[in-house]
């Protein structure tokens, strides 16, 4: 009996130690008032296919984030409205870049001392 909890515990500690987790890449966005350009990227020599965004965080008003391949300040790339509703959602798209700039702009902040937003981010390469 002792020999099989050795080996039960044994091979806890290995599976934890060997254990590898990937950290998150994110960008959080404290200064809800300000407009700003947000560069994503990953150094992965591999094909990126995917991106994965996902938006948290708390906002008492309404915003937008302009996703593009480009740093594009004309209002151009895929518009996503941040308004309470939509926080927490996934954004999966296809993707074939390295980087990713993200512009986000604020429209009517309500109380600017109560909100930020957590950018998530993940580039799925093959």
């Amino acid at each position: 009996m002792k020999s099989k909890l050795r080996f039960f515990l044994s091979l806890c500690v290995f599976s934890f130690f060997s254990c590898k987790t990937t950290p998150k890449n994110f960008f959080k966005i404290t200064n809800i008032e300000e407009s700003q350009v947000i560069l994503l990227e990953t150094l992965t020599e591999k094909n990126v296919f995917k991106l994965r965004i996902e938006i948290e965080g708390n906002i008492n008003g309404n915003a937008e984030i302009l996703i593009n391949d480009v740093d594009s300040r004309d209002g151009t790339g895929m518009k996503f409205d941040l308004e309470p509703k939509n926080l927490g959602k996934i954004l999966d798209m296809d993707w074939y870049s390295n980087q990713c700039y993200i512009t986000y702009i604020p429209n009517e902040i309500i109380s600017p001392s109560s909100g930020e937003i957590l950018i998530r981010y993940e580039f799925l390469a093959m």
